[in-house]
C-alpha cells in the first residue's frame, strides 16, 4: 500500500521540514551553511561566491527569483514554454486538482502519471487506474502537501508556488533504452547558462532514491572523473548511454528555455525519438559531483 510504504520515513521527513521552516524564519543562511558544510567540509562564501552552489544561494538570497518561481512550478512552467514556442514538447496535461479530495480518475485514460507542481520525487505512476486505490493516493498527496521543499536548503523560489496536483500522460521509454534502464525513464538533465548548453548528466534505472548516473560533455563524451558515486548513486563504466537520436533538437530546446537565466537545469526525455520536457530546476542537489566540477560550472555564472 502506498500509505504504508511512506509512513516511517514520512514522519521523519515532516519533522525535519518543520525544523527547517523554523530555522528559515530565523535566518535562511542557517540551513545553507549546514548543508554546504556537510557536503564540502567548509562554509559557503556568500559574500564572494565562486562555485555553482554558492552562486545559486547568492541569487536565492539577494536577487529577484520570481521567474524561477514560475518555471519551477511544473504546472505554470507551461506558460513559459508556450511563450518560447515549444508547447509541442510538453507531455499532455490530463487534469489539475487544487486539493487531494478533488482527485478524480473518471475522465482520465487508464495510464497516467500524477505529481505535485512544487514537489520533488513524488511522482506516482498509474499503469491501470482500475487497479489502484484512489483513497490511498489522495492520502499520499495530503501528506506530501504538508512538506514544503522550499525550506530544504532555503530554496526561496519554491515558497511562492501555489501548490496543486497534476496528471499527465504516461511517457514510454525509447526502445533503445529499455534494456539499459528497465525500471525508469532515462532522464537527460542539461545544465545551461544564458542559452549556452554546458553538459548533460544522465540518470537511469532508478529505484526510489537509488539510480545510476553518467555525466556527458556537449560532444557526448563521458566525464567520470567528476562523479562522486556512493551506495545510492552508482556509475557503471561498462554502460555507455547512447546519444539520443533527437540530441540536436534537445540542445535547441535547452538553449531557448535557458536564455533568460544565469543558470538552469532542464530535464528532458527521449520518447519515440522526440524530446519531451520534464521540468526546469534552478537549485541542485549535493553529492553527485566533485567540488572541482561545481567550480567549473560556477565560472559560467556572471552575477
Amino acid at each position: 500500500m502506498i500509505v504504508d510504504k511512506i509512513t516511517s520515513s514520512y514522519s521523519y521527513r515532516l519533522l525535519s521540514n518543520r525544523i527547517k521552516q523554523i530555522l528559515y524564519t530565523i535566518d535562511p543562511k542557517i540551513e545553507i551553511n549546514r548543508t554546504y558544510k556537510k557536503a564540502f567540509g567548509k562554509y559557503p562564501n556568500l559574500k564572494a561566491p565562486q562555485d555553482l552552489i554558492e552562486k545559486i544561494y547568492y541569487m536565492e538570497l539577494y536577487q529577484d527569483v520570481s521567474l524561477w518561481t514560475l518555471c519551477a512550478d511544473k504546472y505554470r512552467m507551461r506558460e513559459y514554454v508556450a511563450k518560447k514556442g515549444l508547447s509541442q514538447y510538453l507531455p499532455k496535461l490530463l487534469a489539475v486538482w487544487r486539493r487531494p479530495e478533488d482527485i478524480d480518475f473518471s475522465n482520465l485514460d487508464s495510464r497516467f502519471a500524477i505529481k505535485l507542481n512544487n514537489g520533488c520525487g513524488d511522482c506516482y505512476i498509474v499503469k491501470d487506474k482500475n487497479k489502484v486505490n484512489i483513497e490511498c493516493i489522495k492520502e499520499y498527496f495530503r501528506r506530501q502537501l504538508k512538506i514544503h521543499i522550499g525550506y530544504d536548503n532555503s530554496q526561496r523560489h519554491y515558497l511562492n508556488i501555489k501548490p496543486c496536483i497534476i496528471a499527465e500522460e504516461l511517457l514510454e521509454q525509447d526502445s533503445i533504452y529499455k534494456e539499459i534502464s528497465p525500471n525508469s525513464l532515462i532522464d537527460f538533465k542539461f545544465w545551461a547558462f544564458r542559452g549556452n548548453v554546458e553538459s548533460c548528466f544522465v540518470t537511469y534505472n532508478r529505484k526510489g532514491h537509488h539510480f545510476y548516473l553518467d555525466l556527458k560533455n556537449i560532444e557526448w563524451q563521458s566525464m567520470p572523473n567528476y562523479l562522486v558515486p556512493n551506495n545510492m548513486i552508482k556509475y557503471n563504466p561498462s554502460i555507455d548511454i547512447p546519444k539520443p537520436k533527437c540530441y540536436e533538437e534537445m540542445l535547441h530546446i535547452v538553449s531557448l528555455l535557458s536564455e533568460d537565466f544565469p543558470e538552469v537545469r532542464i530535464d528532458l526525455y527521449s520518447i519515440n525519438g522526440r524530446p519531451m520536457i520534464g521540468e526546469m530546476t534552478f537549485s541542485t542537489g549535493y553529492g553527485y559531483f566533485t567540488h572541482e566540477y561545481y567550480q567549473i560550472l560556477g565560472n559560467k555564472i556572471i552575477l
